[in-house]
C-alpha cells in the first residue's frame, strides 16, 4: 500500500517541482526584460540627439555628454542587480564616465581637421562614444 501510494506520489511531486522551477525561470526573465527595457529607455533618453552617433558635433554637446555621467550613473546603479556580468559592466560605465570627462571638442575638430595625423587602424573620437554606448546598452539585450 505505501509503495502504491509513492509510486502515484513520486511524480506529482516531480512535476510541481519542475513546474515551479519553470515558472521561477519564467518570471526572472520577464523580470530582467523589464528592467532591461526601463535601463535602455533611461541611458536612450539621456543621450537623445546624440546616440547614435550624429554627423557633427557643436560645442554645447560636449557639456550635455559631461552631465549625462550622473544620469546613466543611476539608471546602471538601478539595473546592475539584474546583470551577471556584473564585473564586466563595472568596466563597460566606468570606461563610459571616463570617456565622457575627457572627450572634447578640440580633440573631435582635430581628429576631423587633420586626417594625416591619424593612426591606421584608430577610431575617431565620434565612433568611440558611439561603440562606448552600443557595449553599454548590449548589457540590457533580451534574454
Amino acid at each position: 500500500m505505501i509503495t502504491e501510494n509513492l509510486f502515484w506520489a513520486l511524480p506529482v511531486l516531480l512535476a510541481a517541482l519542475l513546474t515551479s522551477i519553470i515558472t521561477r525561470q519564467h518570471r526572472d526573465k520577464e523580470r530582467f526584460d523589464k528592467a532591461a527595457d526601463i535601463f535602455r529607455n533611461r541611458v536612450l533618453t539621456e543621450l537623445k540627439g546624440l546616440y547614435p552617433v550624429t554627423q557633427y558635433w557643436d560645442k554645447a554637446t560636449f557639456q550635455i555628454i559631461s552631465n549625462s555621467i550622473t544620469e546613466i550613473e543611476s539608471a546602471v546603479e538601478e539595473f546592475r542587480f539584474f546583470v551577471t556580468r556584473k564585473a564586466q559592466f563595472d568596466t563597460a560605465i566606468k570606461e563610459y564616465c571616463d570617456y565622457c570627462k575627457i572627450i572634447s571638442w578640440e580633440e573631435c575638430a582635430g581628429w576631423s581637421m587633420y586626417p594625416t595625423m591619424r593612426k591606421e587602424g584608430e577610431v575617431g573620437p565620434r565612433e568611440k562614444f558611439n561603440n562606448i554606448v552600443k557595449h553599454l546598452l548590449s548589457f540590457a539585450d533580451r534574454k
